[in-house]
């Protein structure tokens, strides 16, 4: 157990250790930590939570993977809803409603044949 323990004290666990004082290292958010992106935007966490990881950068999965560990019924509102694509992406719907009333104008006189799912999800809310 001793070995193991020495064996511990010079790897880079970095990657492997959820400390409380990770750095956000990229995007609007850079060089804020983990939990003060939490509690100040906690919209951004639910969209980074909803994101495809396949082609994201480690850093942002770092970031992903920190947040799935964490209790964020404190801080996301259930049902709550984000936009997945364009302009307003991160954004809850409430919000984009809230600060972008011509943008939801737009959407409900869109002809919705050859639309996404997350365009007309969001007509349809």
């Amino acid at each position: 157990l001793v070995k193991f323990a020495e064996w511990l004290e010079i790897q880079d666990l970095s990657d492997y250790v959820q400390s409380g004082s990770s750095i956000l290292e990229f995007g609007m958010h850079e060089g804020k930590s983990y939990e003060e992106v939490l509690q100040t935007a906690p919209v951004y966490c639910q969209w980074v939570m909803l994101r495809d990881f396949s082609n994201s950068s480690r850093p942002l999965v770092k970031f992903a993977e920190w947040l799935e560990i964490q209790d964020l019924s404190d801080y996301v509102q259930s049902g709550s809803s984000i936009l997945e694509f364009g302009m307003h992406e991160g954004k809850s719907y409430e919000e984009v409603l809230q600060t972008a009333p011509v943008y939801c104008q737009w959407v409900m006189l869109r002809d919705f044949s050859n639309s996404s799912r997350p365009l007309v999800k969001f007509a349809e809310w």
